[in-house]
Parts: structure tokens; C-alpha cells; sequence
């Protein structure tokens, strides 16, 4: 499931990235449209994922 997680979060953020001018803007009610916060939200939200991956067993960090 982890894994699963993570690749969306690397498409949302290669979506990100792409600046096809398209902002969510006033439909946003979290970030205003702010892409940068919600770049900077995956990426956190990558490492909390990480983190609880690395305490199941079997997983090393």
C-alpha cells in the first residue's frame, strides 16, 4: 500500500511541475493555488510514509 502511495505522490508531483498555467486558485481552500505548499506537502507526506515504512518488519532503514 505504501508503495502504491508513494508513486501517486511522485505523479502529483510531476504534475506539479509541469506549470501548464492550470492553478486550482480560488477552488483551493487549503493553499489559495499555492503549488509550491502543496509541492512542499508531498514531499512531507512521502517522508511520514517512509518513516512508517521503515518500522515494519522486515524493513531496514
Amino acid at each position: 500500500m505504501y508503495i502504491q502511495i508513494q508513486s501517486l505522490l511522485d505523479e502529483g508531483i510531476a504534475d506539479i511541475g509541469r506549470n501548464t498555467g492550470l492553478t486550482p486558485a480560488s477552488d483551493d481552500y487549503i493553499y489559495a493555488g499555492d503549488m509550491t505548499k502543496w509541492r512542499k506537502l508531498a514531499y512531507t507526506l512521502k517522508a511520514r510514509y517512509y518513516l512508517h515504512l521503515s518500522k515494519a518488519p522486515g524493513n531496514t532503514a
